[in-house]
């Protein structure tokens, strides 16, 4: 049987699988050691900044760097920004490989940096 995802359905989905940034920006505030935030964008010359206190495993490490993230931690995912890919398809590395609690940034570093919150150079 095909069972269609109903309005209420997918946005309930949806938010639990999203964080924002001013959200983000609380909790890591609040709560740290809570969190794990995970910049997964591959090296590029344009790539000099990163959120405050984000490590950074680019994408296509994921798998090779399992070991540097706790499995009893929310982990929220980064990249470029809305139209990025990467968080999204990490997500589903880390959730396949047995990561319980997963999130993307919603709207990647550019939402992140557009509210002036907290960066670092790289």
């Amino acid at each position: 049987m095909n069972k269609t995802m109903t309005h209420l359905e997918y946005f309930s989905t949806k938010l639990g699988c999203l964080m924002s940034p001013m959200k983000l920006s609380q909790e890591m505030s609040n709560n740290p050691n809570n969190y794990v935030v995970i910049d997964v964008r591959n090296p590029a010359p344009q790539l000099t900044k990163k959120i405050k206190g984000s490590i950074s495993i680019p994408e296509n490490q994921i798998a090779t760097r399992f070991s540097e993230i706790p499995k009893d931690k929310i982990i929220i995912l980064y990249c470029w920004s809305s139209w990025c890919l990467l968080a999204s398809e990490t997500a589903v590395v880390l959730l396949d490989y047995g990561y319980p609690h997963v999130k993307e940034l919603s709207g990647g570093f550019e939402g992140w940096n557009s509210l002036n919150l907290p960066t670092e150079t790289i």
